[in-house]
């Protein structure tokens, strides 16, 4: 009587890792399913100014049922995100406020342009190998100070 319940326990475990097995929905937290992008805000400046810089870290998982592919987006929070200048044109600076992605996904830096006019290219990466860049332009003309 044992040896039958445990032979039966053996086949019913068996049959639950085939079946969790047969999932088609990848990994949620693999890194291939991570996906980082970088805006700023605004991308066009004067000397001086401040634009707001936003990673946003997204894990986009895929899963198949009956032939149908469906795709969810959903936010990675906690996680470190590095923000760096890669091209500094303007000589201008960048101000990490929050590195850790928050409950949106999202680490904030502020970028303040430079004194000289050029292109300048920030980049926000991950541990993971993901990297994503965005470039600001600087013109000369410093903000206008207003007249009373």
């Amino acid at each position: 009587m044992v040896k039958k319940h445990y032979r039966m326990f053996c086949f019913f475990s068996l049959m639950i890792v085939a079946i969790a097995g047969c999932d088609s929905t990848k990994n949620n937290n693999d890194a291939n399913n991570f996906q980082l992008t970088i805006t700023a805000v605004p991308t066009t400046l004067r000397i001086g100014e401040f634009s707001a810089i936003t990673a946003t870290l997204n894990n986009v998982d895929t899963s198949v049922a009956t032939g149908t592919s469906t795709t969810t987006t959903t936010p990675v929070v906690g996680y470190p995100v590095t923000f760096t200048i890669t091209q500094n044109t303007s000589k201008c600076a960048l101000t990490v406020v929050n590195g850790i992605t928050d409950s949106f996904g999202k680490a904030v830096a502020i970028y303040q342009a430079g004194s000289i006019a050029g292109i300048d290219t920030l980049q926000a990466s991950i541990d993971r190998g993901q990297a994503a860049q965005a470039s600001i332009i600087v013109s000369l003309s410093p903000t206008p100070t207003p007249t009373p």
